[in-house]
């Protein structure tokens, strides 16, 4: 069977001038069986258009905020804003959700999804902690989930403990996606298609921070990976 080519967008350190991504993220995707491919931020709608034909998935990763212009909002204790990459991923998400193509957003992809497809965010969480002075690989709070999504399906558990570095939250889900997991505080935890046929999952907590210590997080990498591999055979 052919691997999936899985197109994904890195963050950036503009104090550097240079993109960065974690290695996990890449390993995930590799030992799911894709092939990751690095996109850049670029400007040209026929660009991105042309970018997307070359892969069979999208992952969208972690970083700083989105600019509360795009759900109609003025900041609030935003952090490492990057307007090109706003731009550019949420032209990416329109483009391959209207291909089809499998989308999978971590912890900043997640909430740019939800934002891209209409929705709004908490642009700063009050009261529990949801950012953990703690290594990436610790557990810290447990989420609960719905037995009816996809993402049970995935991990065959409907409450479990993940790990968490977020300020933004989603806050009204976009009209194509449901909430299906929450934290113990009402915190949106994860989201996915209302579609069944379509491919469309975020989920708060880096899954590419705690896979290879807990296997089970591995299940997500390679769901997408298979979703990925199926798409293409809607192409022939």
């Amino acid at each position: 069977m052919e691997n999936p080519i899985i197109g994904i967008i890195p963050a950036y350190d503009f104090k550097k001038d240079e993109y960065r991504l974690n290695e996990d993220y890449v390993r995930g995707i590799e030992l799911a069986g894709g092939i990751p491919l690095l996109f850049p931020y670029l400007a040209s709608d026929s660009v991105i258009d042309r970018l997307l034909t070359l892969v069979h998935g999208v992952m969208l990763t972690g970083g700083g905020d989105i600019h509360p212009s795009y759900y109609g909002e003025e900041p609030i204790n935003i952090k490492k804003l990057i307007p090109e990459r706003d731009s550019f991923e949420v032209k990416v998400i329109n483009s391959a959700y209207q291909r089809g193509l499998p989308i999978l957003g971590i912890c900043r992809g997640m909430q740019v999804i939800n934002v891209a497809l209409g929705g709004t965010l908490i642009q700063h969480i009050t009261g529990t902690q949801h950012y953990q002075d703690a290594d990436g690989s610790a557990l810290f709070h447990t989420i609960e989930i719905a037995r009816d999504s996809i993402l049970f399906e995935i991990l065959k558990k409907d409450k479990m403990l993940v790990n968490s570095f977020h300020h933004q939250a989603v806050k009204d889900p976009a009209p194509l996606l449901r909430v299906v997991a929450k934290a113990p505080d009402g915190i949106i935890e994860a989201i996915e298609s209302t579609d069944s046929n379509r491919f469309v999952l975020g989920i708060q907590f880096h899954i590419e921070l705690l896979f290879q210590d807990y296997p089970d997080f591995s299940r997500i990498f390679k769901e997408f990976v298979n979703r990925s591999r199926a798409y293409i055979a809607t192409l022939k």
